[in-house]
C-alpha cells in the first residue's frame, strides 16, 4: 500500500470511529445525551451491549459501572477524576471548536480533545498557494511523540482530521500544502485512543516504562478465572526472602435481567520466592464465581505498587 492509499485508509478508519459514536437505537433523552457526548469512549464490545438494553434501570447500571470502571482513584468514591476531566474537556469543546453550528463536542478537533486532552503546543498557518486548502492546524502531544494534523479546505472553519505523524516530522507540514495526503498515518494513534477510551491514557504520562497488568479471562460455566502474569506485575522486596504484589482487582459483573449489577473488590497480596519470581511464564490467577448464562463482566486490576491499572471486558451471550 503506497503512502497516499495508507493515510486515506486511516482517515477513513477514524472517520468510521466518529459516525459510530453518533449512531444507535431510539433513545430517551438523557441516554441520547450520554451517547452523544461520551459515546466515543465506548469500546466496541460496550457500544454492542449498551444497544441490546431495554429498560431504563439496565442503561442506569450500565452508565454508573461505565464511569467506576474508569475511575482512576479508588480511594475517592465520591469523586471520579476521569469524569470530571471529560466534562472539563467537553466544555472546553464547546467554547472552542463549534463549526457551522455543530457542537464543539462533535466536531473532529473537539471530539480529539476530549479522547487526548489538551495539546502541549498548536501551530496555525494560513495557506495561500492551494485554492483546496485555506488553512493547517497542528496539535502537538511530545509525551506520546505524536502530532494531528488537521486542516480547513472551505475557509468556513471548519477542520478536518487528515493525519497523525511523530512530533518532529510535523514541521514538515508546511512542504506538504499541496500533497498532505501523502504523508504517511502513524498507526500509533488507534493505540493511543484505544488506551483514552478506557480511561488509562493520562495515566502513561511519565509512566512509559512502567509496567502494566495484563489480564487475561478465561470463562466456564460457573467461574471466571483472571491470569495476570508475573513478568506485568510490579515487585517489592518483603522482609526476610522472597517478593511480594499488592494489587486491587474490582469486578463489575452483569449476569441474567438483573437490574444492578454485583460489584466485587478482591485484594490481591502475592509472595513468591526469587526462584518463583525467575520462572518463566508464571502467574497469578484469580477466581471469580458467577452464574450460568448471559453475563457482561467488567475487570479492573490496579497495580498499587506503581499505580497502573488496566481494564478487560468479557460478555457471553447463551
Amino acid at each position: 500500500m503506497d503512502k497516499r492509499l495508507a493515510s486515506t485508509f486511516f482517515v477513513l478508519l477514524l472517520a468510521a470511529f466518529f459516525a459510530s459514536c453518533s449512531q444507535g437505537v431510539k433513545l430517551e433523552p438523557k441516554y441520547q445525551d450520554f451517547t452523544q457526548r461520551y459515546g466515543l469512549l465506548m469500546n466496541k464490545t460496550e457500544e454492542e451491549y449498551f444497544k441490546m438494553l431495554e429498560t431504563a434501570g439496565e442503561r442506569d447500571d450500565f452508565i454508573r459501572e461505565f464511569w467506576e470502571s474508569r475511575d482512576p482513584n479508588l480511594t475517592t468514591p465520591t469523586l471520579n477524576e476521569f469524569k470530571e476531566e471529560v466534562d472539563q474537556r467537553i466544555l472546553y469543546a464547546e467554547r472552542n471548536y463549534r463549526e457551522m453550528g455543530r457542537p464543539g463536542y462533535r466536531t473532529e478537533r473537539g471530539r480529539m480533545m476530549i479522547l487526548l486532552g489538551p495539546p502541549d503546543s498548536v501551530n496555525r498557518e494560513s495557506v495561500t498557494n492551494n485554492p483546496e486548502m485555506w488553512g493547517i492546524e497542528v496539535w502537538n502531544y511530545p509525551i506520546w511523540d505524536i502530532a494531528l494534523i488537521f486542516t480547513d479546505r472551505t475557509g468556513n472553519n471548519v477542520y478536518r482530521f487528515v493525519s497523525a505523524t511523530r512530533v518532529q516530522d510535523a514541521g514538515l507540514i508546511r512542504e506538504k500544502q499541496e500533497s498532505l495526503q501523502e504523508m504517511p498515518m502513524d498507526p500509533r494513534i488507534f493505540q493511543i485512543i484505544d488506551k483514552a477510551k478506557e480511561g488509562l491514557l493520562g495515566e502513561m504520562r511519565g509512566m512509559e516504562n512502567q509496567k502494566f497488568p495484563r489480564p487475561e479471562l478465561t470463562l466456564s460455566e460457573n467461574k471466571v478465572v483472571v491470569k495476570l502474569r508475573f513478568s506485568d506485575i510490579s515487585w517489592v522486596i518483603k522482609e526476610g526472602e522472597g517478593y511480594r504484589c499488592d494489587l486491587l482487582l474490582k469486578a463489575f459483573l452483569r449476569s441474567g435481567k438483573a437490574e444492578a449489577a454485583k460489584v466485587t473488590e478482591v485484594p490481591v497480596q502475592w509472595n513468591v520466592t526469587a526462584d518463583e519470581l525467575r520462572g518463566e511464564g508464571r502467574s497469578v490467577e484469580i477466581p471469580l464465581e458467577i452464574q450460568p448464562g448471559n453475563l457482561f463482566l467488567t475487570v479492573v486490576v490496579v497495580d498499587k505498587t506503581s499505580g497502573a491499572k488496566a481494564r478487560k471486558i468479557i460478555v457471553r451471550k447463551q
